[in-house]
């Protein structure tokens, strides 16, 4: 991400503070917005690609209607998955997820054209084209979500108060999220000159709002006031045919650091939230992800944890798993298993930081706390329906009454039932301090308004990614 204090000229030489050249026009159809580049380069990808398939081999007009069909039917599939990537953080593991259920559902569908009319073409290689386009589309999106608009990023006006702005300036971008670039902001009142002021450059207040629209460089207003949102939002809406978008700054904030302002939630946004988490659709398909993936897992890592078991105990006295009580789902306890990885762990109730550098850790203990090896037992608590795979992460009773009096909206986190990894371990590891767990429940409370079996999925790659990295644990 890149954050400005002054702008530059298409030259690139830097102009002097003050107001922006005006341009003569904006050129809108040169840099075509996000999801309409997508939706297009997706079209023509399956028109290519079964043009090929279909018409290359036999040029008539029944192989070039069959061809056009399966163009439509992929371009339905990516409506319902790849395309759908917009309304959360997307990341490459999301992607790859999306455009592998995008090629499942294509190959289903055609294959199934086929038994009904002659294409000329058998299942195997029907699947196969479904799964190379599948391959190119994951690419192209790719292309566009690192490169918005083929190397431009998102030009934003922030309108709100000075605070907003730093706090925009200091966040780093979620994974995978679209760049995008500050190109000012308007204050919404007279601002304190005693207060820090934001690196990003002053374009003025709310009176040169027009001005700043018409001068061709903002794609997005981002909206941070607090009052006056009615004669405001009347003003933007006679900018419409500048092609100008508007956001709420609690939804941008979400959008591109793919985490929850605790500073804007009110209980209206919990509200929502809970209706989003108690919809029935995708509870079995957690379930059956939760149950296949921790048998298999448990199968195929039973050696590992055999050894893992066995270090551990010629270590170091005492035993090779460790038991602890946490709070679960709606607050219920539970006896969560790890791999022992200190001499003396800590009782349940005790509020003790676990650092890098903690002299309880073993030298087996470090080596398994940096590939996160000492989860693995806890495969076992999602098998009995304790854990999740993905969700947030479980805390001790004594930890979790403390953060409960310190951090508010601490308690609603326990809607949803912990996990082994989660959205909050791939993008901010583990917390060591009060303020990195209120950073954390940030993005706890995100998953909890964004979670589906496609994020899951992403997560879990995500956090394979970590452990072969070893980017693991304290």
């Amino acid at each position: 991400m890149n954050f400005v204090g002054t702008r530059t000229s298409d030259d690139g030489t830097a102009l002097a503070s003050g107001r922006l050249p005006l341009r003569a026009s904006r050129n809108a159809f040169l840099h075509p917005s996000r999801i309409p580049l997508l939706r297009r380069g997706h079209l023509v990808l399956a028109l290519l690609v079964f043009g090929v398939h279909f018409v290359a081999r036999e040029p008539d007009a029944w192989h070039l209607a069959v061809a056009g069909v399966s163009a439509l039917i992929w371009f339905a599939a990516v409506r319902f998955t790849l395309l759908s990537e917009s309304r959360s953080s997307p990341s490459w593991a999301m992607t790859a997820v999306l455009a592998a259920q995008a090629s499942l559902i294509t190959a289903v569908l055609l294959i199934a054209m086929g038994a009904v009319v002659d294409v000329d073409s058998s299942p195997g290689l029907l699947a196969a084209t479904s799964i190379e386009l599948g391959i190119l589309s994951y690419l192209w999106q790719l292309a566009v979500a690192d490169h918005h608009s083929l190397g431009r990023p998102l030009r934003c006006v922030i309108v709100g108060a000075p605070s907003i702005v730093r706090q925009v300036e200091e966040e780093r971008l979620a994974p995978g999220a679209r760049p995008f670039r500050l190109v000012g902001w308007l204050a919404d009142e007279p601002v304190d000159e005693t207060v820090a002021r934001p690196r990003t450059r002053r374009l003025g207040g709310l009176a040169e709002l027009e001005q700043a629209a018409e001068r061709g460089d903002v794609d997005v207003f981002v909206i941070g006031v607090r009052g006056g949102r009615p004669g405001l939002y009347a003003r933007l809406l006679e900018l419409t045919h500048l092609d100008v978008r508007v956001i709420e700054y609690p939804a941008f904030f979400e959008r591109e650091f793919g985490r929850v302002p605790l500073e804007e939630l009110t209980p209206t946004w919990f509200l929502h939230a809970m209706h989003l988490y108690r919809r029935d659709e995708s509870h079995w398909e957690k379930r059956l992800l939760d149950v296949v993936g921790s048998v298999v897992g448990l199968v195929l890592l039973a050696p590992l944890m055999a050894v893992t078991a066995v270090m551990i105990r010629r270590d170091s006295p005492g035993g090779a798993l460790f038991r602890q009580v946490r709070i679960g789902e709606h607050g219920v306890p539970f006896t969560m298993l790890k791999f022992r990885s200190m001499r003396t762990e800590p009782a349940a109730d005790t509020l003790t930081w676990t650092g890098e550098d903690d002299p309880r850790i073993t030298r087996v203990g470090r080596i398994v706390r940096k590939f996160r090896l000492d989860e693995l037992p806890q495969l076992v608590n999602v098998l009995r329906g304790e854990m999740t795979l993905v969700g947030p992460r479980p805390e001790t009773p004594g930890y979790v009454a403390w953060l409960e009096r310190e951090i508010p909206f601490y308690k609603p986190r326990h809607f949803a039932k912990p996990g082994i990894t989660g959205w909050a371990q791939v993008c901010a590891g583990y917390a060591s301090s009060l303020d990195a767990t209120r950073q954390k429940l940030s993005y706890d409370l995100y998953y909890l308004r964004n979670r589906s079996l496609g994020l899951d999925v992403a997560i879990l790659l995500r956090t394979v990614a970590t452990i072969f990295g070893g980017r693991g644990a304290r």
